[in-house]
Formats: C-alpha cells, structure tokens, sequence
C-alpha cells in the first residue's frame, strides 16, 4: 500500500467507517458487498467501505507505512483507526492477506463498474456546451460557466481558496490560490495555484489565464467592485460519501477565506447540520458546523429529476462563516466529540472514558456543576451554547 501522506485521506476514511461500515465484517468481502447492496448503497459508496476496510486490516497488521505525523494524528484525534476491534485476533497474518487479496479483488471489480458506468451517462457533448446561452445567467453562474469551459477543468476545492489579487506583492499565503491581473501587461496575467491536491507532485502552477477568460473577469471585477485579497463566494456538489471532512476542512482550514457558500448535499446529512437537541440526527458535527456557521436548509431535491436515478434524496444548503473565538474551537470540537462518544452513556460517563480530552475524573463533577449541567443528562439534551460554555470552562481545567 502507499504511504499515507495526508490527514485529509485519514479524515475520510474516518467518516466513511463510522457512517457505513459499522455492520460489516471486515473478514468476508463478499458478505460485505451483500450487506451493502442490501443497504441501497451506491457504488461510490460501497467503493469507499472497501477502501477504508483495505486501510484499516493494513494499519492494525503492520502491513503499510505511515509516517511520522499521520501516525501521531491517528492517536490523538482519530477512534476507529485505533480501535482495532474489527480484527478478528483468531486469524494470522497469512489469512489476512489472503482477506486483503479478495477485499482488492472486489475493489477493482467495483471501481471498473463505475468506469463503465460513466461511459453510457448521456453526457452533454463538448460542442453543446460551448454553444449554451449564457446571457440568462447570473455574472456568478457566467464566471463559474466560463471557468470550465475556457480554462482546463479543475476540481471544485481549487477555487474554493482562490483569492484575486493585481499586484503580485499581495500573493503572501500559500494556503490560497490567486488569480492575478497585471494590469501594466495583461498577457502576464494568471492563475497561480498553491494549495490543490496533487500539489506535492506537480509543486506551483502557474496557468496563464484565456483572452476571453481574462477579459470576462477583467469586467466581472470591475462590475462586482472586487478589491484584492477579496474573498469569494463558493458553491458546488459535495461528493455525498465525504461530505463531512470537506465541511470541516472548508470551516477550518479555511476560515475567514470565503462569504458565502452554496453546496447540494444528501438530505441525510444535510438533516445533521441543521438537527435540534433531542433529536436522532443531532450529533457532534451539528455543534461543530453551527459553531463555525450558520447553517440554512434552502429547499430538497426530489431524486426523480436525476438521471440516472440515485437511491438517496439531495438537499440544498447555504453556509455563512460566523466569527469565533479561535482559543476554544480544539476545546469545543473536543467536548462536542466526547458528548457523542457513546451516546447511551449519561455526560459524567463519557468524560470519563473521553479519548478527546483529558479532565481529571475527580473534577468531572464540579466542572458540570460550574456550566449548570446535570451529569446524568445526554450528550444531545445539550443546546450550542451550553456546549460553548462548557468548553470555556474547560478551559480553565486542562
């Protein structure tokens, strides 16, 4: 296997376990594929169980290498990787190989069918994109239009962090990518990408930006009265099976970046950001996305206008960056984490069994007691701003 090289691949694998993967045996691959057919999951989906289930047998057994500071992430902030109760301790390493060899066997079966699958998609054709009409469309909707259609497509987390900017001495983070109008020699104009996902193999590109391309957002500036270093508003289709790391990383990485963002999502998730205490769906990734945001249920898009037809309902989504107190987001993300650790267990229970944060047992009691929270309460009974103060409080004891 090839070394793990990012925390975000952790993150998904992560996600994809606790989501779709905690009824599979992690021994039969065969099984598994029934479990998850029988369960209308999609082949996307069913191509990342298998993937995470290859991950994990290969982390416990000592099969691949990690390096240094994904093995250090893995132990502090992560729990499925750790928990290594899916390994079945009466197989030895020789069987677990051969269980690897059928689980890979199975995964390029799959990843085949989706290629196939693609092939017969009834995609528009090249030349009847190029021939849309797209003076009925917002200047957003033009800008994104023209982005893929008079540059090389690029994905979505590109310009996701894309800054604009007409004096290259305003270039001076590299978590971003800019788009850079020289206004003294327009032909020097371009796109600079610093943060993208193959950025490790391929380094700084810098693209040079199409005439028409360039004389649009040229006018598209000047219209919209963007000044540099602006930010940007966003929208897209999330990838429904990583959903929840491409949230997290767009709240936190990319804090303060971005105004405004418009994502299609599955409904089932999309229920989770906006779920109210005592609620099945409220989880600590509600507290955490309406913590960083503030979360607006746009309206659901039925899966019958899709072809061809999925198995999951979408939703539309509105996201609107708050200002937050930075000192408490790893204190807060950490008690959220540890109200929902186990959610049958009462809030005392789970801060002493916690593996997100370190409180002294014997002063469990008295911090509750400082945040006017009952002990023998749920993690879900709890609203955000209880939550919030809880973590200030904390704060003061770890």
């Amino acid at each position: 296997m090839s070394k793990i090289t990012s925390t975000y691949t952790i993150k998904i694998y992560e996600g994809t376990f606790k989501n779709h993967c905690l009824n599979l045996s992690f021994t039969n691959a065969e099984n598994d594929l029934l479990t998850l057919k029988k369960e209308d999951k999609s082949l996307n989906i069913i191509k990342s169980c298998f993937q995470t289930i290859i991950f994990y047998i290969r982390y416990h057994l000592n099969f691949c290498s990690i390096n240094k500071d994904i093995k250090n992430y893995i132990d502090s902030d992560t729990t499925f990787i750790k928990n290594s109760s899916k390994i079945n301790i009466n197989k030895s390493k020789d069987e677990y190989k051969i269980i690897l060899l059928e689980y890979s066997e199975y995964l390029n079966g799959i990843v085949i069918k989706i290629k196939n699958d693609k092939k017969k998609l009834d995609y528009p054709k090249w030349k009847t994109l190029i021939n849309i009409n797209i003076d009925q469309l917002t200047d957003q909707n033009k800008l994104i239009y023209n982005l893929y259609v008079l540059m090389p497509p690029r994905r979505i987390k590109d310009y996701i962090n894309f800054v604009y900017v007409s004096n290259i001495n305003n270039i001076i983070d590299q978590n971003n990518n800019y788009c850079f109008i020289d206004y003294e020699n327009l032909n020097n104009s371009k796109f600079i990408f610093y943060n993208y996902k193959t950025f490790k193999t391929y380094g700084i590109q810098k693209l040079i930006i199409s005439d028409d391309l360039l004389n649009f957002i040229i006018e598209y500036v000047k219209n919209q009265n963007i000044k540099d270093n602006e930010k940007f508003d966003i929208y897209g289709n999330i990838p429904y099976n990583i959903a929840s790391p491409i949230i997290e990383w767009l709240l936190c990485d990319c804090y303060k970046k971005w105004n405004y963002a418009v994502f299609m999502v599955q409904s089932d998730f999309a229920k989770r950001l906006i779920a109210k205490p005592n609620t099945e769906d409220y989880s600590s990734l509600t507290l955490f996305a309406n913590f960083m945001s503030d979360i607006k249920l746009e309206y659901n898009v039925s899966k019958e206008v899709f072809y061809p037809i999925p198995n999951v309902e979408s939703s539309i989504i509105s996201i609107v960056p708050k200002d937050i107190d930075f000192q408490i987001l790893n204190i807060f993300k950490s008690v959220s984490k540890t109200l929902f650790h186990n959610r049958r267990k009462n809030i005392k229970n789970n801060f002493i069994v916690s593996p997100y944060i370190n409180i002294e047992k014997d002063k469990i009691d008295e911090v509750l007691e400082k945040a006017n929270i009952d002990k023998n309460d749920r993690g879900e009974s709890l609203s955000l701003e209880e939550v919030k103060k809880l973590a200030n409080i904390i704060k003061e004891y770890i």
